[in-house]
């Protein structure tokens, strides 16, 4: 805030004449408005949980009151936003291994609330881990290959990448890796031989 007035000066024969002051202006300057966070990251993650770490902006003459980060899922219309004071901050209830775009904008309260330019990020989640593969049976094909059935796990990430299929017997062990959701034929295994058999997600 300044205050502004004007005099008339005249020099005349060495004589300096000052008229009286002008009416005193009041002004008050524009506020300056925060830069972008800088160094965002991503520092942790869980497949619920990201973890944010950003710095307070390098330049200008203020401070920083508050920082606004918000979150969306790269799939929705909606943000979901929170105000804090510090870095690092941790949003939580997320879905596991989904894109979300985060930003992170800084506040200034100096006369009036004003904000910078958001910093940007996009991470991912990661993938939960799996529940047990439910209602396994096996079937016979002939002497030498078994039918192996499941169902898919009841909890966990449903997203199953592949499943892994092991036979153990006495003798030796067999482990195979599947795409196809609920059914495995395995052949050349021994005639007439007890398997041990898993199904892992």
């Amino acid at each position: 805030e300044y205050q502004i007035s004007v005099v008339a000066v005249n020099l005349r024969n060495q004589n300096k004449l000052v008229s009286p002051e002008s009416t005193k202006l009041t002004i008050l300057t524009k506020d300056e408005r925060p830069t972008s966070p800088s160094s965002c990251s991503i520092v942790s993650g869980s497949a619920t949980m990201l973890q944010i770490l950003w710095k307070s902006p390098s330049s200008g003459d203020y401070k920083i009151v508050f920082y606004k980060v918000t979150h969306k899922s790269l799939t929705d219309t909606w943000n979901d936003s929170a105000i804090v004071e510090t870095s690092p901050f941790q949003i939580y209830g997320l879905i596991p291994y989904r894109d979300y775009r985060i930003t992170v904008t800084a506040f200034t309260n100096n006369t009036r609330l004003l904000q910078g330019p958001p910093c940007k990020l996009v991470a991912r989640t990661i993938p939960q881990t799996p529940g047990s593969p439910t209602n396994c049976r096996v079937g016979k094909e002939d002497v030498t290959s078994l039918i192996v059935g499941w169902s898919p796990p009841a909890f966990g990430d449903r997203k199953i990448f592949y499943y892994k299929v092991a036979f153990q017997s006495k003798l030796h062990s067999i482990q195979s890796v599947t795409r196809a959701p609920g059914i495995f034929e395995q052949k050349n295994l021994s005639a007439a031989t007890t398997y041990n058999i898993t199904v892992t997600a």
